[in-house]
């Protein structure tokens, strides 16, 4: 029998894609910041593990929303710095503002899952 997955791990999985997007847009429009093959490298890789966090999440593990946690807790430190750097220019701050935002509302919808849809749990005289 196949469990029914929460459609809050279609909809975080959808918005981890369009963060993909933003990314893909915002390495475009600054690609002359991407000068160094370590810096492509870094970005392609950082891609695929985007992409592979969105296939998880749409595949329903729910431990994923820790990573997730850690992550916008880290980016949210190094968020102040990019406003503060005068090289970027203001698409690149929006575009990263927009990513995050994003990244942020699909970590609040994976914790918005209850832990169990179970309909006997829920009905358990305990």
């Amino acid at each position: 029998m196949t469990e029914k997955l929460h459609p809050n791990y279609r909809w975080a999985s959808n918005l981890i894609f369009i963060t993909l997007a933003l990314n893909v847009i915002e390495i475009w429009l600054t690609a002359s910041a991407l000068l160094t093959t370590d810096e492509l490298l870094y970005g392609g890789l950082w891609l695929m593990f985007v992409v592979c966090t969105a296939y998880v999440i749409r595949r329903g593990v729910s431990w994923m929303k820790y990573v997730l946690l850690i992550l916008t807790l880290l980016a949210m430190l190094g968020l102040g710095s990019c406003f503060n750097n005068p090289a970027l220019s203001r698409t690149t701050l929006w575009i990263t503002s927009l990513e995050s935002i994003v990244w942020i509302a699909a970590t609040v919808l994976l914790f918005k899952i209850p832990a169990t849809t179970d309909q006997d749990a829920l009905d358990s005289d305990i």
